[in-house]
Order: structure tokens, then C-alpha cells, then sequence
């Protein structure tokens, strides 16, 4: 048996766009088959495979052509050309009260859901408790849906998606519309179904939510697959390619730096200082790398990254830091323009690319001079590390002129810039991914 659960070949969709509503009636009657519209490729030839127990992001700006794959894929809408083979039981959640009769309770909704999904009442009773209960909208289960909120369709809708033991769950965007202790439980279930080994794709424009539960994503673009690879790094290109102000790096200073830094990432080994292993790289690395790696940089250049490392209490270069040991962050900054509100900001990540802490310097109250052209600046960061431990976290820059949070400029951004990892401590564990000091006080009492 095949481990696939989905392939889809060559696939497009062409839809016919006519600039007035008359267009298309004149179309039909035209009796030399004047053509009065233009087409549009909503998706242009994709192919690509899922296998069984994948979990997969898809992203992409409105339009990209999301909506009309996934409705392809669970055969909403045919395609022009290609074809999907789809093999297990598909539950979708595409569009809010898809298939629900707004005269229906939900009660009634849910049975009728089943039935379009081919299960007989008898399973469906077996499962009504645990869907009503997930749902949790108390009497309103016995009324008509049209008196549903939005949130309230989307508690029904993803409760009987997810509670019919599928082999394939889809989900797209239909957890904006819920409150935040539902979208949690939605997003604690989803991950119990992946580790039960259900195949899940999970469209959303939030790249967090995509890169805490996939760790494979798809990026569209204009109905073509831009990347296909892990959720860390084409989420990073997806989140890049939203910015206004790009430009393209020298291989030489940034390309083997976040290489090195993505393969620490991806593997769990550990390099300190990048500085020798640059030079090593510089030399070896390929051409065919280098746009590969340059997309986790952006900015407008006018001032530059030029070496990040962090230093241990002993003043040396590390790489290893145990709990409450005191971390320096130093940053080397050339300057190619006279800025006036000059902000650098870090931010750490763990393995999974989800950002754990951070900082600013505007947020810590530190005002930078006006900084000249030519000038350099070195920026120091100092802290403790307050991180859980046997764990490797990534280290990313973005530097800024800023006015205002409204109004701020990038000038560089370096996403993987280093890593470290933070090492068990005997005397002081960490359980948490984050340590927090608090001020506890108790009071007792007869």
C-alpha cells in the first residue's frame, strides 16, 4: 500500500473574468464566438505529494490560489487540467457553515454532516456526545444555525470535522473567527490527531500557528508553488517577500553564516563564533546556494549587520550557556547613511523557529545619537539566560529607523545570526521554555 495519501499532477484551474456582467450573455449568444472575457490561471500546473501522517502548512497572500486548491483537492470544484488522487476519509473545514442547513439545529446539522461523509447514524451516535460536548454551545445545540455567530459556526463545524476519525483533515482559516480559549483547543487537538497519526493541511496567513504544528510548508504564489520545504524556512521567505524593501546581499558575508546557522538549527550541533568557519565556507560554498540562503536577509542596506557572536562571563566567544550564567550579545553595525532614529532589536527562537524572547532598544529606553555615514556602532545585549535547558535556540537581528512604531524603516535583518544552546545546571533545572522570575509571598493563618 502506497504511503501516500494525497498526489496531485499537473494541476490547474482557469476561470473565465469578463469586465462587465453583460459580457457573458453577450458571449453565449454571439453567433461567431466573439470571445468577451479573459482567462485567469488561479492555479498554473502544481504537482506535489503528501504523505500519510504529514502535517502541511499552506500559505500565501490572498489570491494565490489556496482556497481553489483545497476545494480541488476535496472535489468542490473540478480542475481544468490534472488531475487529484485522494485515498482515506477527507474532513474539510474551508468555508464557515459549509453543508449546513441554516433551517437545521445543530443537532440535526451534525447528523446530516455525517451523512454527506458517507457514515451511517449509528456511528455518527457514537460520537454525538464527545462532538457536542467539544462544540460546547450548551441549548443553542437544539436550535437553528442561522441563529449562530460566526463563532459559534465554527465551534460546530470544527467539532464534527474533527471528531469522525479522519484520515485527512483540512483546515483553512477557519479558526480567525473563534474566541482565544476555543482557537487553543482547536490547536491542542490538532496536534493530538497528528501524533495519532492523521495527516493534517492547515492553510493560514499566521506563520506562528503554521510553524508551532507543520513541520513541512507549501508556499503559492500567483497559483504557482514559490517553495515547498520545511515550515521555518519558507515561512521566513513568505514573511520576507511581505516586506516592501528588499535587497539582495553579497554571498561572501551572509550566505555561509545562515548556512551554517540553519544546518546548527536543523541538526542540533552547536558552532560559537561563525567568523572562522565564514572564511572556511566562503570558499565552498556554491553558487547554486546562495539565493537559497540570501532570502533569510533583507533591509535597505544603509546600515549593516557585520558580525554577531555572543560572549560568556569569562569575556571569551561561547556558545554554551548554563542557566543564570550571564550572556552578551555583540553587534557590529557599519553605517552607509546618516540615520536619525537608529533601533536594533533581537529576538531568539527555538528549533521550531517560534520566537521565545526578545528585546528592543527603543523598549529598553536607549537613545542612539544621530549615527553618520561611515560610522561604526557596537551594540551590546546583557543578560542572564533564563532558558530552558539541552535546548539550541537561534539568534536573529533586525536593525531599524524608527520614528515610531508606525512609521519604521528595515534596514537589516538577518534571521539566523547564531547559535547557542543553553546547557543544564544542576544547581537551578528548568522545566519551562522560559524562566520568569516572580515574587512570591504566602501568609498562614489558624
Amino acid at each position: 500500500m502506497s504511503n501516500e495519501i494525497i498526489r496531485v499532477s499537473n494541476v490547474s484551474k482557469k476561470y473565465k473574468m469578463y469586465k462587465h456582467p453583460t459580457d457573458r450573455l453577450k458571449e453565449a449568444l454571439s453567433f461567431r464566438n466573439k470571445s468577451y472575457h479573459r482567462d485567469f490561471r488561479a492555479l498554473d500546473n502544481i504537482n506535489f505529494s503528501i504523505s500519510r501522517g504529514e502535517n502541511v502548512g499552506i500559505i500565501g497572500k490572498n489570491g494565490s490560489g489556496k482556497s481553489t486548491l483545497l476545494k480541488i483537492i476535496t472535489g468542490i470544484v473540478q480542475p481544468s487540467t490534472g488531475n487529484v488522487q485522494v485515498y482515506g476519509r477527507v474532513s474539510a473545514i474551508l468555508e464557515l457553515g459549509a453543508g449546513f442547513n441554516p433551517e437545521y439545529s445543530g443537532i440535526e446539522n451534525i447528523y446530516t454532516y455525517g451523512m454527506i461523509m458517507g457514515i451511517t447514524k449509528r456511528e455518527m451516535q457514537t460520537k454525538i456526545d464527545e462532538i457536542i460536548e467539544f462544540a460546547d454551545l450548551g441549548s443553542f445545540i437544539n436550535q437553528p444555525v442561522k441563529t449562530y455567530s460566526s463563532g459559534m459556526y465554527a465551534r460546530l463545524a470544527f467539532s464534527v470535522a474533527i471528531n469522525i476519525d479522519p484520515d485527512l483533515l483540512i483546515v483553512d482559516e477557519a479558526l480567525s473567527v473563534g474566541d482565544m480559549g476555543f482557537q487553543h483547543k482547536c490547536m491542542n487537538k490538532m496536534k493530538e490527531l497528528i501524533d495519532r497519526g492523521v495527516t493534517v493541511i492547515f492553510v493560514s496567513h499566521d506563520t506562528f500557528a503554521v510553524k508551532s504544528l507543520c513541520s513541512r510548508c507549501i508556499y503559492l504564489e500567483h497559483g504557482n508553488i514559490k517553495a515547498d520545504g520545511s515550515a521555518i524556512e519558507v515561512t521566513d521567505i513568505y514573511l520576507m517577500d511581505t516586506r516592501k524593501k528588499i535587497y539582495t546581499v553579497e554571498s561572501k558575508e551572509i550566505t555561509s553564516m545562515n548556512k551554517l546557522a540553519l544546518h546548527n538549527l536543523e541538526t542540533g550541533e552547536i558552532s560559537g563564533t561563525m567568523e572562522a568557519d565564514i572564511i572556511k565556507q566562503e570558499e565552498e560554498a556554491k553558487e547554486d546556494d546562495t539565493n537559497k540562503y540570501e532570502q533569510l536577509r533583507y533591509g535597505t542596506g544603509d546600515v549593516r549587520i557585520k558580525k554577531v557572536s555572543m560572549i560568556n562571563e569569562q569575556g571569551k566567544v561561547a556558545d554554551h550557556f548554563e542557566f543564570g550564567e550571564m550572556m552578551s550579545i555583540e553587534i557590529d553595525l557599519q553605517a552607509y547613511k546618516q540615520i536619525d532614529n537608529l533601533n536594533c532589536c533581537i529576538r531568539i527562537r527555538d528549533k521550531n523557529g517560534i520566537d521565545v524572547t526578545g528585546t528592543t532598544t527603543i523598549e529598553e529606553n536607549i537613545t542612539f545619537p544621530t549615527i553618520n555615514e561611515r560610522e561604526k556602532i557596537k551594540v551590546l545585549f546583557k543578560a542572564p539566560n533564563l532558558l530552558k535547558h539541552d535546548m539550541t535556540f537561534s539568534l536573529g537581528a533586525t536593525i531599524n529607523d524608527t520614528k515610531n512604531i508606525a512609521d519604521q524603516t528595515i534596514l537589516d535583518h538577518v534571521d539566523l545570526a547564531y547559535t547557542f544552546k543553553s546547557v543544564y545546571n544542576p544547581k537551578r533545572p528548568v522545566w519551562y521554555m522560559y524562566y520568569q522570575e516572580y515574587d512570591i509571598k504566602y501568609d498562614i493563618s489558624k
